[in-house]
């Protein structure tokens, strides 16, 4: 069996070779075509074996390639003038070289002429209000794990004069509600903003994506093993 590929090519001259065979009659009983069949041979009376080997087809060159003339003008240009690539674009074009400024900023990453931003980070600073016990008391919902005996079960942590929670649609229809109305002045309300205003407690929502300011019943619920079943126990606000 051939190691490699110019053995296998080799394999298929040999019938040529040594055997007489023409090119046309390989052809019919090989997978190649004639004008490969052709190439091969003719790389194999110049060069013998090694003229068989597999070569890369990228083209050598390329006909919209940027100039070197151009890209060393754009290197001087950044270097004297540390401006961006549109406007090195408007230098050029005064000087009757029009180039596309990505181009520009092509030719200036692969020398190395970019300027490296860094992304500042920004802090929020969450400002803790001091409340009497039960004034206000986060809410949130936590599945537990495992189905017990095929039923789901949840722990959900309520309060007296308001209620803080996310945005999930267990507690608001803010995000879906509201765009479903067909009264967009009186939209409809979630059953849990009704129940809310029945009983005269406030309703406080986090920012979206901020699950940082609900934290507290957050890590609450990080080590729930047993829960109330909502069909056992219905949620009561008092």
């Amino acid at each position: 069996m051939p190691k490699d590929t110019k053995e296998e090519r080799y394999r298929w001259l040999k019938s040529i070779l040594d055997e007489g065979m023409t090119i046309k009659a390989l052809a019919k009983v090989s997978p190649f075509f004639e004008r490969t069949l052709k190439y091969w041979l003719n790389s194999y009376r110049k060069s013998g074996i090694e003229g068989l080997a597999a070569k890369s087809t990228r083209p050598k060159t390329q006909p919209r390639e940027t100039t070197i003339r151009i890209r060393e003008k754009i290197i001087e240009l950044r270097k004297e003038t540390k401006l961006g690539a549109l406007k090195l674009r408007w230098y050029l074009a005064e000087q009757d070289i029009n180039i596309h400024h990505r181009t520009i900023g092509k030719v200036l990453k692969r020398e190395g002429l970019t300027r490296k931003y860094r992304i500042r980070k920004i802090k929020y600073r969450y400002v803790k209000t001091l409340l009497q016990p039960g004034e206000i008391i986060e809410i949130d919902i936590k599945y537990v794990p495992n189905r017990i005996k095929g039923r789901r079960y949840y722990q959900f942590t309520a309060q007296i004069k308001a209620v803080k929670t996310d945005n999930d649609s267990y507690f608001t229809n803010r995000y879906t509600g509201y765009l479903k109305s067909t009264n967009p002045l009186n939209p409809r309300l979630h059953a849990f903003n009704l129940l809310c205003r029945k009983l005269d407690i406030k309703h406080y929502l986090i920012d979206p994506g901020k699950p940082q300011q609900n934290g507290k019943v957050k890590r609450s619920l990080t080590g729930v093993t047993k829960s109330i079943s909502m069909a056992e126990l219905p949620l009561r606000i008092q």
